[in-house]
């Protein structure tokens, strides 16, 4: 358990940095390097390390469940 909660954390602060990174650089991130919990989906927390997904949230999650799947994530990239 504590390994998996390590891991974890680990990888959610490797997401946090990733997200400063291409913030600053303004570059479109990867759906991978958002989805810092590797689940398939983004959540609001995994968003706001990516101020242009945070900032079109709405338009995103098209099915309102809360998340943004790499379907709708590829929506963002192809008007970029």
């Amino acid at each position: 358990m504590m390994k998996s909660t390590t891991t974890i954390l680990a990888t959610l602060f490797a997401g946090t940095l990733a997200g400063t990174a291409f913030a600053q650089d303004g570059e479109m991130p990867a759906f991978a390097d958002v989805d810092a919990d590797g689940n398939g989906a983004i959540s609001q927390e995994e968003a706001a390390t990516a101020p242009v997904v945070q900032e079109q949230w709405s338009a995103l999650d098209v099915n309102a469940d809360g998340q943004i799947d790499e379907t709708e994530f590829a929506s963002l990239k192809a008007q970029s």
